[in-house]
């Protein structure tokens, strides 16, 4: 606060009249930031919801992705992208993200799905035991999904409170 009261001074403002407690300051901020907000949801909801594509190559959802960004003004605040963990989106030449990072001149931050990185790991312990799948969908993922609600859930423990599980995976823990 010394310093914004030097600063106030030096350009002639009279900070006998000025509020400078930390907390005001701090209110009027959290103010606005939620009129920005509301503001931002209003004009979200005012655009279709996603921009419509032809199809979703990755150069049509760069496009789509590059002309939203500069309609709101984004793209230069723009340091992290998140996505799911597709070709399109994940090709290492062609793909969604190494596109917009082209056209915006800059590396970006990765932060791929979760959910999606999960499913990965697991395809991949799975894959020890099982055959590979050359696409997207692991068939005993679907299998699992298909039969999730006739699954007793609350008759639950984990594989490593079973003794022969805990004995089986005892070395690797």
């Amino acid at each position: 606060m010394f310093i914004i009261t030097a600063v106030l001074s030096s350009v002639g403002i009279k900070v006998e009249e000025t509020t400078l407690s930390y907390r005001t300051i701090q209110r009027a901020r959290m103010i606005v930031r939620k009129e920005i907000a509301v503001g931002l949801k209003n004009d979200f909801k005012s655009h279709d919801k996603s921009p419509k594509m032809d199809s979703e190559s990755a150069q049509n959802q760069t496009t789509a992705i590059l002309r939203t960004l500069d309609e709101w003004g984004l793209s230069r605040y723009v340091k992290a992208m998140c996505f799911d963990t597709t070709a399109v989106n994940t090709g290492i030449h062609n793909g969604t993200c190494v596109e917009i990072e082209k056209a915006l001149g800059r590396e970006l931050i990765y932060l791929p799905c979760r959910h999606h990185i999960y499913e990965l790991i697991l395809k991949s312990a799975f894959e020890v035991y099982w055959p590979t799948s050359s696409g997207p969908n692991v068939p005993i993922f679907g299998r699992f999904k298909k039969k999730w609600d006739e699954i007793d859930k609350t008759n639950y423990k984990a594989g490593i409170e079973d003794s022969k599980v805990a004995n089986v995976v005892l070395s690797k823990k």
